[in-house]
């Protein structure tokens, strides 16, 4: 089955998780990059990465290659911002739709909760069939243990690479 791992990185959390998906399930990495991200530090950050996401913001991303339609499953992996998906991640999922695919979502924040951006994309992308989802608590800094856990929800769920 083709799948792409889709992913939306700020400090790079996401991709390391993201990469260890793909490795693991044969996927294609496909990333999401913000064409200007929020400022990296302080308070600014908090401010204008979690105001866009609460106002579901759509700045400019650069462009997506791949074919998408030739995925037959995908996942989708982001951070948590204001207790939702990023910015970027709706500027994708609009100017990208994704349709009658197989999708399963990745969040990862500190926090490990990510129930109701999981809904929210969910919700956003109900033409499709929605496996179970993956909360990874700050991958960079638990690396051990997010590829323990990204590798028991693969074994789980049916999706190592055969």
């Amino acid at each position: 089955m083709k799948t792409a791992v889709i992913y939306y990185s700020f400090e790079g959390n996401t991709a390391f998780a993201a990469e260890k998906l793909a490795g693991l399930t044969g996927a294609d990495l496909i990333r999401i990059e913000a064409l200007k991200e929020p400022p990296k530090k302080g308070l600014a950050r908090l401010l204008v990465g979690g105001r866009g996401a609460i106002f579901r913001e759509h700045p400019p991303i650069s462009e997506i290659s791949a074919d998408l339609s030739g995925y037959e499953r995908v996942f989708l992996a982001c951070p948590v911002w204001a207790g939702t998906y990023p910015p970027a991640v709706g500027t994708f999922m609009q100017e990208y739709p994704i349709r009658k695919k197989q999708l399963y979502f990745v969040g990862v924040s500190g926090s490990g909760k990510c129930d109701k951006m999981v809904t929210d994309l969910a919700m956003k992308m109900a033409d499709n069939t929605i496996g179970a989802y993956l909360s990874l608590v700050s991958p960079l800094t638990h690396k051990d243990e997010t590829v323990e856990k990204i590798t028991k929800y693969c074994k789980e769920n049916d999706l190592l690479q055969q």
